[in-house]
């Protein structure tokens, strides 16, 4: 089934959910599309060995499925010498169940790195030459079906920061704030970071990250005050945390993560 869907100009938008509609005008299971800046492609079968390992364009991002019993996908992208590339796999970012596990290879098939199970998969590699590198890429539990996707990410590394919270959850009265600690790791990049909330009307917030800080990765590097307006209805709301700063000539901008707080809460 193929269609179009339009994403508004919203820089918090990730992924859109769409009902897709079949030829005999039925619509199927709602799914969930990426919404990125990259060169997005499908895996195409059969992939389950180098010689017939899909191109992922660089930088880029490919989505695939584990159907097949087994099934092992080989992706292949063009390293330069020199040059440092993060590889990324996103599952449940998209309500997919699936746990990937992915490995490196050079042109002869042997192993060069490989991601850890306990973490996040992803994959930091220099380039020792130019050349083709091949990606191996299958569940970590060895299971298969319509719903075991995933989404693979290649791009060049460029200096950048991350920005988490210590909780996920917080109160605050009608015409009262809240302070939340904005925890901070710097990718080599050692500017200022504007933080702002991004909500629904009534809430607001911003601060600055001076340059520099914090003086250790992953702590404090300032208080953001979360405005909640008079008028703002009492119970539960979403906002985000964004943070944005020029690198490079560049506007970079991240959202603050809860991962790790909400995987503690669920025993990991």
């Amino acid at each position: 089934v193929r269609g179009e869907a339009t994403a508004r100009a919203d820089p918090a938008v990730q992924a859109l959910w769409v009902t897709p509609r079949g030829a005999n005008g039925l619509n199927g299971w709602p799914v969930s599309v990426a919404v990125s800046d990259l060169d997005e492609a499908m895996e195409q079968e059969p992939n389950n060995e180098p010689a017939k390992a899909n191109r992922i364009a660089v930088p880029g991002a490919i989505t695939g499925r584990f159907e097949q019993k087994g099934d092992l996908d080989y992706y292949v992208f063009a390293a330069k010498k020199g040059t440092r590339y993060l590889i990324d796999a996103q599952t449940r970012e998209f309500n997919s169940p699936t746990e990937v596990y992915m490995t490196l290879r050079d042109a002869k098939n042997n192993q060069i790195q490989a991601s850890d199970p306990m973490k996040d998969p992803h994959l930091d590699y220099t380039a020792p030459a130019d050349g083709d590198v091949f990606l191996a890429v299958e569940h970590l539990q060895y299971w298969f079906g319509p719903e075991e996707v995933y989404r693979v990410t290649v791009a060049p590394y460029s200096p950048s920061f991350d920005l988490s919270l210590g909780i996920d959850r917080y109160d605050a009265a009608q015409g009262g704030s809240v302070s939340i600690p904005i925890l901070v790791a710097r990718r080599e990049y050692g500017g200022p970071i504007d933080v702002n909330v991004i909500g629904p009307a009534g809430l607001s917030g911003q601060v600055q990250i001076p340059a520099g800080q914090p003086a250790q990765p992953n702590t404090a590097g300032a208080t953001l005050v979360v405005n909640v307006g008079p008028d703002v209805p009492v119970g539960p709301m979403t906002f985000l945390v964004q943070g944005k700063a020029n690198i490079n000539g560049k506007d970079v901008i991240e959202y603050a993560s809860v991962r790790a707080e909400v995987s503690q809460e669920l025993a990991g």
